[in-house]
């Protein structure tokens, strides 16, 4: 991903600015301190990731306006689009503009990031001074473990939770201990476990207690299931007798009612219905008999109008005929228009002729033609006649301006010959440059010999005393070896006692001869002098700057001679043109002349006006064209006017109509009325015949209403099994009170089902019942109930006793309440093991996942990071190692010497860490193509490693954005990679 510009509408200090990261690899963003740097990287963080509400208030801007912005990006998969984040929209979601149109929300925004939140990025791709310092905090020991969790998760998380996940362990369990939590809770459970023990005994008789207690309660609840039944009973006769008198009427009804079931049937609300049948059917009869009478009506009328109508082919014509007024005035109003038009064009005509005053006159006009060629020769020579003079007029510039430039040319070489040295000055000032040359590099060939043969000496030294030291072990061993030889007699030890005095002589004797022939080569290597006198700094500038001036000045003369050269042969090229376009005037001339022959009323106009003259000249053509079409249009107009007339004549002679008027236009208005009468006839006729067909619809449709009221009268009837409307009325009285008698009875039921169930009912309608023989069982029941309470009270008195018995013994610490506190520590401890094997596992897996880690990617963090830090020190430190057991990271240097990260200096240590998070970035970001913020990390950094560090980042800006924060102004930063704020 690429941050191509900024749109920030309102965040901290910033407030409808528009920035631009111009596209480039790597971006410095300069300011000084309080400038807005750390907002603005703020800001960016806020539009990718968004931020709580709290955080984002901390953000509004102090004089008020809407707090969020834009970010431009662009990505390998989506291309450019624009991120929008506001505080108070959407909650402070992100809306993401595709070029294409589509709007896209927050959970595309984070799938195109690759699912990186805010404290992921912060943790792998951002960091700044304060973190360089994390390397001096931990131990040495600890070193390892943080790095493994930075290149996993960007921070020491994985080394603090394995840390805390042993506390926790070490804290609920240890094998051999007491007072972890596991430990004690297992020593309390086997105190709970013998006190059940010794509990059980004591529970075996207060079981016996209980299962007598269980049996006496089974008991009552028998006696009270019968003592419930026997209630019932008592209940349901002491119903009957309350509802005798109901029940002996609910009979006799009944008994009446089938009586009436045997008249036959009858329809449901047979009288009503035919009542309100009756009364539909009276409005349509009285509308049935108006439809007849209008139906007289129209007949009579119908044929009044049919005797007024002329014949359809008369009317035809008279018809086509009247159609042909409007054409008969059109014509008259024709020939008016085409006088008028003649007239106005011919005024015209004489104006524009007058105009033109060439001697041209009207009768000149009728034999006057113009081809279509000669429009485009006029043209042709128009233009020739124009393109000559601008091109003469482009030649005199351009000699003008080629003199000028060859003037310029000209003192400017004189000026350059004037600042020129002579050669044998600028010849001495090289040979000055070359002897303070040669002089530098003996002084630096001499140090260098100086150097090496001090260092020798102190190696020499050294090599020496090592001697020394193995020539004396070996006496002492070789000593030794005699004395054991003489004591044991064995002769390898003779032998191991020489050979050993050999070598120590022999080892000896070699670093002599070796040391001597390195001080011979030394001295050989002798101070190499000059007698030249070397320049001071001062002179070799200013010799320098002058030999470059002298460069310039040769430069610029080489090139003014050059452009004077090519000057002169634009001059000449433009005098070949002058003459070619004299030449081509004298042509010109005389095809001007042929025109003037053809027409000689061109003679007194310019040829530019031709072209012009030319379209005035058909313009007058076409008008007096137009003049003799119109002419003939008017002889036309008048021959139809004449056929008009006499069709109008014949008619109204034909038909025996006579016209009042004469005049013929009068004749067609006269017709015109004659027509429209005929057509109100035609109408009112239409107009009848609709209404009559309209009389029958309705006759029809009132028949048909009536249809069904009717059948439904007849389908009464034939229910009721009568033929007539009297006996209909009477069998309907019946069943009136046959309905009477049914609700009656539904009465009694509603009122008896308040007291009985719908069961006791049924039972009760069957039977009539005797009131004598219902109180004697009521009676008998009583008694039996009396019994089943006293056995009932001597069962529940006997189990208060055993109850009684039973809460005395439960007074004491009884078996179940250590039993339930048993099985509750021990739920307690298996919650306990659970939560140890949780820890115990999660340090299991976190072990795990290290272990993949150092296989496959710390390697590749450590290479980058080598690999960096190689070309960070310029190849001082040549190699880095990851930490092992015990031991932290190391570096090595050109020399292979080894040195841990906290023999460094503070510097080289935060550029080791600054190398190891960039590397750590690379791995990352193969996955994860996200930019690289660094935000002024280069405060221990001396300048000539600042500036490798410049370039390392621009080299990394070819694959991954970066963009530093810094306060430094530093010369290492181009001017188009810089972006200062103080100019924003």
């Amino acid at each position: 991903m690429k941050i191509l510009s900024a749109n920030i509408y309102g965040f901290g200090k910033w407030q409808d600015q528009q920035i631009d990261f111009r596209d480039k690899g790597l971006v410095i963003v300069s300011g000084e301190n309080e400038s807005g740097k750390s907002t603005l990287r703020q800001f960016i963080l806020f539009i990718l990731f968004g931020f709580p509400p709290k955080k984002r208030e901390s953000y509004l801007p102090k004089t008020g306006g809407k707090m969020g912005g834009r970010l431009k990006v662009s990505t390998r998969e989506q291309g450019i689009f624009t991120i929008e984040r506001i505080h108070d929209r959407n909650n402070g979601a992100a809306v993401c503009f595709l070029t294409n149109g589509v709007t896209e929300d927050e959970k595309w925004l984070k799938e195109s990031i690759g699912g990186i939140d805010y404290r992921t990025f912060q943790s792998i791709f951002s960091f700044n001074s304060s973190d360089l310092n994390q390397l001096h905090t931990i131990k040495a020991d600890q070193l390892g473990e943080v790095l493994l969790g930075i290149g996993m998760t960007g921070s020491d998380q994985i080394y603090q939770t394995e840390k805390k996940l042993d506390s926790h362990l070490n804290q609920m369990f240890k094998p051999q201990g007491k007072k972890p939590e596991v430990n004690e809770q297992l020593i309390n459970l086997e105190e709970i476990k013998k006190r059940l023990n010794d509990l059980k005994t004591e529970e075996n008789s207060y079981h016996e207690k209980k299962n007598l207690e269980t049996k006496v309660i089974e008991e009552i609840d028998e006696l009270q299931q019968e003592l419930t039944i026997w209630k019932k009973k008592q209940l349901y006769i002491e119903k009957q007798i309350q509802v005798s008198p109901l029940l002996n009427e609910f009979h006799e009804t009944h008994q009446q009612l089938c009586l009436y079931k045997k008249d036959g049937e009858f329809p449901e609300n047979g009288i009503d219905r035919y009542n309100y049948l009756k009364e539909q059917l009276m409005p349509l009869k009285s509308e049935f008999s108006v439809l007849k009478d209008n139906e007289q009506n129209y007949l009579t009328e119908l044929e009044r109008i049919k005797q007024l109508l002329w014949d359809p082919e008369i009317l035809e014509e008279a018809y086509i005929l009247s159609e042909k007024s409007g054409e008969y005035s059109q014509s008259l109003n024709e020939i008016e228009y085409l006088f008028t038009e003649i007239s106005k064009i011919k005024k015209e005509l004489t104006n524009d002729i007058d105009q033109l005053q060439i001697g041209l006159r009207m009768e000149d006009v009728k034999d006057l033609s113009l081809p279509f060629h000669v429009e485009e020769t006029w043209n042709q020579l128009k233009n020739e006649k124009q393109r000559l003079s601008m091109d003469q007029e482009n030649v005199d510039s351009e000699t003008k301006s080629i003199e000028h430039q060859m003037k310029n040319v000209e003192e400017s070489n004189q000026r350059i010959n004037s600042e020129l040295l002579p050669l044998e000055t600028i010849n001495d000032y090289k040979q000055k440059l070359n002897s303070h040359e040669n002089q530098t590099k003996l002084q630096l060939f001499n140090d260098y010999n100086h150097n090496q043969k001090n260092k020798w000496q102190k190696e020499s030294g050294q090599r020496i005393k090592q001697s020394n030291i193995v020539v004396i072990v070996c006496l002492l061993l070789s000593l030794i070896g005699v004395g054991t030889f003489l004591v044991t007699e064995i002769n390898s030890l003779l032998i191991l006692s020489i050979v050993l005095i050999l070598f120590g002589i022999i080892q000896r004797l070699f670093v002599k001869n070796s040391n001597q022939r390195m001080e011979r080569i030394l001295n050989q290597a002798q101070t190499v002098s000059n007698s030249e006198l070397k320049l001071e700094d001062e002179q070799f500038k200013e010799i320098n700057t002058i030999l470059s001036e002298q460069e310039k000045y040769l430069t610029e003369l080489e090139k003014g001679e050059d452009d004077y050269q090519k000057l002169r042969i634009e001059q000449l090229k433009i005098e070949e043109k002058r003459i070619f376009f004299k030449t081509k005037q004298e042509n010109l001339a005389v095809q001007i002349d042929e025109q003037i022959k053809l027409y000689p009323f061109l003679e007194s106009v310019d040829s530019d006006y031709w072209p012009k003259l030319y379209h005035i000249l058909i313009t007058v053509i076409q008008r007096w064209s137009k003049i003799t079409n119109l002419e003939s249009a008017i002889e036309e107009n008048k021959k139809q006017l004449t056929g008009y007339e006499n069709e109008i004549t014949v008619f109204f002679q034909n038909n025996d109509f006579e016209s009042p008027q004469k005049e013929t236009s009068e004749k067609f208005t006269f017709l015109r009325q004659l027509i429209d009468q005929q057509m109100k006839y035609k109408s009112n006729l239409e107009q009848y015949q609709e209404w009559q067909k309209q009389v029958h619809d309705l006759q029809r449709k009132i028949t048909q209403r009536m249809k069904p009221y009717h059948e439904e009268i007849e389908s009464l009837w034939k229910h009721a099994s009568v033929e007539d409307e009297e006996n209909f009325i009477k069998k309907g009285n019946n069943k009136n009170n046959q309905q009477k008698l049914e609700n009656r009875i539904a009465d009694i039921k509603s009122q008896l089902s308040q007291v009985l169930s719908q069961s006791e009912l049924e039972n009760a309608s069957v039977k009539q019942p005797n009131e004598q023989e219902l109180k004697l069982e009521a009676g008998i029941i009583t008694d039996y109930l009396e019994e089943i309470e006293l056995n009932l009270e001597g069962k529940r008195q006997a189990l208060a006793d055993v109850k009684a018995l039973l809460v005395k013994m439960e007074g004491r610490e009884d078996y179940s309440i250590v039993k339930h506190k048993f099985h509750l520590e021990q739920d307690f401890l298996k919650k306990q093991a659970k939560k140890w094997a949780v820890y115990q596992l999660a340090k299991q897996m976190l072990g795990e996942t290290k272990q993949t880690f150092q296989k496959n990617y710390l390697p590749k963090v450590i290479k980058s990071t080598a690999y960096y830090f190689k070309q960070l020190t310029n190849n001082k430190y040549t190699n880095v190692f990851a930490p092992s057991e015990g031991d932290p990271i190391q570096v090595e240097n050109h020399f292979g010497i080894r040195f841990n990260v906290n023999e460094l200096s503070q510097g080289t240590s935060d550029q080791l860490y600054m190398c190891l998070r960039i590397a750590l970035s690379e791995v990352v970001n193969e996955d994860y193509q996200l930019p690289f913020f660094i935000d002024d990390a280069f405060v221990h950094f001396d300048e000539n490693r600042t500036k490798i560090m410049v370039k390392l980042l621009k080299k990394i800006g070819n694959e991954q954005q970066v963009i530093l924060f810094t306060c430094r102004n530093s010369n290492e930063f181009s001017e188009e990679e810089i972006m200062d704020l103080q100019l924003v």
